[in-house]
């Protein structure tokens, strides 16, 4: 997926459980617009700015 994705697509990981290993966080984090969300709340609030920021 990280391979595919494009700077101006946003990419939001939603983990309720920390279970990522440190390796693919490291992958994730070097994207632009790219999320790691282990909240609801915060999912929702990068959810809208992901709207925001990549909007057309």
């Amino acid at each position: 997926m990280l391979a595919l994705k494009k700077h101006t697509d946003a990419l939001i990981v939603y983990t309720p459980t920390v279970w990522l290993d440190e390796e693919i966080k490291k992958e994730i984090n070097k994207k632009q617009n790219s999320f790691i969300v282990n909240l609801r709340g915060k999912l929702l609030n990068d959810v809208l700015v992901s709207m925001i920021t990549t909007g057309q």
